[in-house]
């Protein structure tokens, strides 16, 4: 077995995987708690997870962190799509030696001939699939270790990916029936696929378990409730702004010197922060600025 693990326990069971061409065996062990329980962290913290930046963080001791987007699939996308030509090219090869059209797609029920080609080719896409998924597993699982053992108290939204991918709807052409205008499908699939290589859910996953493990507080927002990209930080009032707009900028209803202007994620993640230090009744109440929290950070 390679690597070590963090318990010792007694083994239950094993279950044998075959998958992209290796073989991994899965060992489920029976241990008591206190062996997976880690130390968890003194600050508190919110996050906001996005594209450009993977991560927002505003701490309780004010700063600011920012995190790259490591951008898994978008660095093996061009040998992704190499391997899918390839692959078409092989497909089409295959059929006309088994007296197809190249031309059709396969009926329902019919297979294709596997040439050795097209098998060698197929596990190649699979391992590199393989390769961009334990890529992202491995980050992720030492980002939440990370972020667990640093903060005992982390805030951020509960982002519905499923809605989040949804194609856009055709625009059909009211002045000629049967014809469609552009509706952005395509730059809506880039991003799509960024969201899914992000997989926020997984990483929040990640940071649910660890945080239970450490015995740390997780609070996870309703952003339909609390709207953290568009509700300011400062004063709590709502901002309305388009997704192209990346900053944020508002008046605070001149009660104080000067307009707030600040990074889009950086306010919602600001705005995520208050309200888990602050509780629920700061969303229909303006705080002054420097007032002292209702529930004080692990750190006071």
């Amino acid at each position: 077995m390679r690597g070590q693990g963090r318990f010792v326990g007694t083994p239950k069971t094993a279950e044998v995987i075959h998958k992209s061409g290796d073989w991994f065996l899965s060992v489920t062990y029976n241990v008591p708690f206190s062996s997976i329980a880690r130390v968890p962290g003194e600050k508190a913290m919110a996050y906001d997870w996005g594209i450009d930046k993977l991560l927002v963080v505003a701490t309780s001791d004010g700063q600011v962190i920012e995190i790259e987007n490591p951008r898994w699939l978008k660095k093996n996308l061009e040998k992704l799509k190499l391997l899918q030509r390839k692959i078409s090219d092989e497909e089409r090869v295959a059929k006309v030696q088994a007296g197809l059209d190249p031309s059709k797609p396969l009926e329902k029920g019919q297979k294709l001939p596997e040439t050795p080609m097209l098998k060698k080719l197929r596990a190649e896409l699979r391992k590199l699939h393989t390769k961009v998924a334990s890529q992202r597993k491995d980050f992720y699982h030492k980002l939440s270790t990370q972020l667990v053992s640093e903060y005992g108290q982390i805030g951020t939204e509960h982002l519905t990916v499923k809605n989040m991918v949804k194609a856009p709807k055709a625009k059909e052409n009211p002045d000629s029936p049967g014809e469609f205008l552009p509706n952005g499908a395509a730059a809506k699939a880039g991003l799509n696929r960024s969201i899914l290589d992000g997989a926020p859910s997984m990483l929040l996953g990640m940071i649910r378990t660890k945080a239970g493990e450490a015995g740390s507080w997780l609070s996870v927002a309703d952003p339909r409730q609390l709207k953290p990209t568009q509700r300011c930080h400062r004063c709590g009032d709502i901002v309305k702004k388009s997704l192209s707009e990346r900053r944020h900028i508002c008046q605070c209803d001149g009660l104080f010197a000067n307009e707030l202007e600040c990074d889009r994620d950086e306010n919602a993640a600001k705005t995520m922060l208050r309200w888990m230090l602050e509780g629920e009744f700061w969303l229909k109440t303006v705080k002054m600025a420097g007032d002292p929290p209702e529930t004080p950070c692990l750190t006071a």
